[in-house]
């Protein structure tokens, strides 16, 4: 399980789904993703990625939100979002008719979605993950990339 403190105070608990939500997952974002023009096989993941980052900085952090705020993407975060808890409840669209909650739909969404997906990734990707918010690949950030 992972337990991560928000901006906000409040307590993300995370506990991956299951492999064939987890793999839903990971195909819903790979074709939102692919539908944004970027082609993740295209990618040379092992070159100077603060370089890439830097110079890509809104478009990646864009992407990012728009890719995770998908339909499809967020019908697969839901399903995972029912091993998870924020501030002791389940994670799902109901938790977040609480206007107070809602400056963390962003990162719990992100979350969810990270910490299921990368399983499925090779380490090269999970140092861009990383990069794209300017935490440490040792560390754990507890919130989305900003602007």
């Amino acid at each position: 399980m992972e337990k991560i403190k928000l901006n906000s105070g409040a307590k993300l608990d995370i506990t991956i789904a299951d492999f064939a939500t987890g793999l839903e997952l990971f195909q819903a974002l790979q074709r939102n993703i692919e539908t944004r023009g970027i082609k993740l096989d295209k990618l040379d993941l092992g070159s100077d990625l603060s370089n890439i980052i830097a110079s890509n900085a809104d478009t990646i952090i864009k992407t990012i939100t728009g890719v995770f705020t998908s339909d499809d993407v967020l019908n697969v975060i839901w399903k995972c979002g029912r091993r998870c808890q924020y501030n002791g409840a389940i994670v799902e669209p109901e938790l977040f008719e609480d206007v107070k909650a809602r400056k963390d739909f962003f990162p719990v969404v992100y979350h969810i979605g990270k910490e299921n997906v990368s399983p499925f990734l090779p380490e090269a990707a999970l140092k861009l993950f990383a990069q794209t918010q300017g935490e440490n690949t040792s560390e754990k950030s507890n919130e989305m990339p900003q602007k």
